[in-house]
C-alpha cells in the first residue's frame, strides 16, 4: 500500500491497481498497476440534492492514510464533507461519502466517462430496454417475458431503473466495463442509471436516500479488472459467493408441457402415466443417467 503525492494529485495504489485523487476538484481515476486507464470519474461527479438545490463535491482540504484507508474533507457547496477510500483487496477499492448534513440530503449522483469503445454490461437481466408488457403501474419490460431475437447484452445508450417491480428478472447495482473496470452501489434505495443516454461520453447513476441513517452516505466499490471474470470474482468477494448446487442438478433434466392421459403402464409392479413410462424407458435404452423429470398437469384435460 503506498500514497505518494504527485503535483495535484495523490497516488493511492496497491501491487494490482492505482487510484488517482486530483486535489483541487476531487476526482478519482482508476488504473492498472501498469497505469493503463479503466475508470475515470467524470469532472464535477459527485454530487447530492439537499434543500431542494445541487450541490458539488470540490477541493480537497486534507488527507490522512490510516491502514488501507484515505481519509479526505472536501470542501461543497453546502459545506465541509468526508471521503473516505479504502482498498478492500489490491484490485477493490471502496469510496464512502459523508455530506455536510447527512439527514438533510434526498439524493446521491456520480459518473464515470464512457471511453468511445466501450461496452458496458449488467443491471438487470434482460437485454435491452423496452416499453412495459401493458399500460399499468408495475409492469415489467416486455423484453423480459419475449426477449428480442436480435439485441445485446450492452447497456450503452439505455436508460435504466434500478427500481425491483412484478417482474421475471433479477436487478442489481453492479455493471461492468469492457474498459477493465466494475461498480457496484451498495444499498437498496431507488437509483436510475444513464448510461450515455443523454450525454454519449458519461455513464450517470443517480441513487435516492431512504429512512435509514446509513443510507444517507454514499458507497460504492470499484472493481479493477482487466477481464469480466476477475471483475466478477471481485464483486462476489463482497457482495458473497454464490453456492454449489447439488450433484443431482447437473444431470439431465426432463419435462413435457403436459402429459397427456392414457391406460396406466406397469412399471417396477407400480401403474403410471405411459409417457412417464416411455421416458423412463427411454432413459434406460440410451443409458441417459436420471436427473430430474417434471411431471408438468397429470391432472388436466384440453387446452389448459
Amino acid at each position: 500500500m503506498t500514497l505518494v503525492r504527485e503535483g495535484d494529485t495523490l497516488r493511492f495504489a496497491t501491487r494490482a491497481a492505482a487510484a488517482r485523487i486530483r486535489l483541487w476538484a476531487f476526482h478519482v481515476t482508476l488504473t492498472d498497476a501498469a497505469g493503463v486507464l479503466l475508470a475515470e470519474q467524470a469532472d464535477g461527479g459527485l454530487q447530492f440534492t439537499a434543500g431542494n438545490a445541487e450541490h458539488r463535491v470540490g477541493q480537497v482540504k486534507t488527507s490522512e492514510l490510516e491502514g488501507r484507508t484515505l481519509h479526505l474533507t472536501v470542501e461543497t457547496s453546502d459545506g465541509m464533507g468526508d471521503i473516505d477510500l479504502t482498498w478492500r483487496t489490491d484490485r477493490t477499492l471502496e469510496l464512502v461519502f459523508v455530506p455536510p448534513d447527512p439527514p438533510g440530503v434526498t439524493h446521491f449522483t456520480d459518473g464515470y466517462r464512457l471511453q468511445p469503445d466501450e461496452l458496458i454490461y449488467g443491471l438487470t437481466e434482460r437485454l435491452t430496454d423496452s416499453a412495459p408488457i401493458a399500460d399499468f403501474p408495475g409492469f415489467p419490460p416486455i423484453d423480459e417475458l419475449i426477449p428480442r431475437e436480435v439485441g445485446s447484452l450492452n447497456r450503452r445508450g439505455e436508460s435504466i431503473e434500478m427500481l425491483v417491480r412484478a417482474t421475471f428478472g433479477v436487478y442489481a447495482p453492479f455493471y461492468h466495463s469492457s474498459a477493465g473496470y466494475g461498480l457496484y452501489i451498495a444499498g437498496t434505495t431507488i437509483g436510475q442509471y444513464d448510461i450515455g443516454r443523454t450525454d454519449p461520453e458519461m455513464l450517470q447513476f443517480r441513487f435516492e436516500t431512504g429512512t435509514t441513517a446509513e443510507s444517507h452516505t454514499f458507497r460504492y466499490d470499484l472493481f479493477a479488472g482487466r477481464d469480466h471474470g476477475t471483475i466478477l470474482d471481485e464483486y462476489t468477494a463482497v457482495t458473497g459467493r454464490p453456492f454449489l448446487p447439488p450433484e443431482w442438478v447437473f444431470r439431465h433434466w426432463r419435462y413435457r408441457d403436459e402429459h397427456a392421459v392414457g391406460e396406466p403402464v406397469v412399471v417396477d409392479g407400480v401403474p403410471i402415466n405411459p409417457q412417464v413410462a416411455e421416458d423412463l424407458l427411454m432413459y434406460e435404452t440410451y443409458g441417459i443417467p436420471a436427473g430430474v423429470y417434471m411431471i408438468d398437469r397429470p391432472w388436466s384435460e384440453g387446452p389448459f
